[in-house]
């Protein structure tokens, strides 16, 4: 995933076909076909940014890091602050690849109902979009989502979190065999896409 620069994340319900004038000017396109994962959300209260409460680990120095894959680096710190981070609402885009044995697909659950039952309540994530990959023969990822944070600090935030550490560390690490995670920001497009 990484060996492309993507510029867009497009989600249009299912019977929606884009035309060949967009497609056409696409030089990587990967489809995933996706279901609302809460649907009585409304999409402009998700992306409000008033009266959001303020992370309560960013200012803290990351003590203990998550293994391998979520790793809030001294970088990563320096993101959240650098004035050209989205300072609103933001998605992260994860593509997931389980190990094979039946037990990966159970530890990520567990990973997931831990993180909603816990952390993800303190810092406002959750799963907007989910489902599986359309089948390309190679089966490179397994599962992807979109999961939603008031802004990227809370998810630095929500990293540096011992009970997230806890349970990245028991869970969702021996599970994976791989894993790609891009940042989206909503853009609101006030043009019309019509067929030429």
């Amino acid at each position: 995933m990484l060996a492309v620069n993507w510029d867009m994340a497009l989600a249009v319900e299912s019977e929606i076909e884009l035309p060949a004038s967009v497609t056409g000017t696409f030089n990587a396109f990967y489809k995933v076909d996706l279901h609302v994962e809460n649907p009585s959300l409304n999409n402009d209260t998700v992306q409000s940014t008033s009266d959001l409460p303020e992370p309560p680990f960013h200012d803290r120095s990351p003590k203990a890091l998550c293994t391998q894959f979520h790793q809030i680096t001294p970088s990563l710190l320096a993101l959240a602050d650098h004035p050209l981070c989205p300072q609103g609402p933001i998605s992260m885009l994860n593509f997931v690849s389980y190990h094979p044995y039946p037990s990966a697909v159970e530890s990520y659950q567990k990973y997931l109902d831990g993180v909603r039952a816990g952390p993800a309540k303190r810092y406002g994530n959750f799963v907007k979009l989910k489902g599986s990959p359309t089948p390309s023969g190679k089966g490179e990822w397994d599962l992807v989502f979109m999961a939603h944070y008031p802004s990227f600090k809370h998810f630095v935030d929500m990293g540096l979190d011992p009970e997230y550490q806890e349970l990245n560390r028991r869970y969702r690490m021996p599970a994976l065999r791989d894993l790609c995670i891009l940042m989206t920001t909503e853009v609101d497009l006030a043009w019309p896409v019509t067929e030429s």
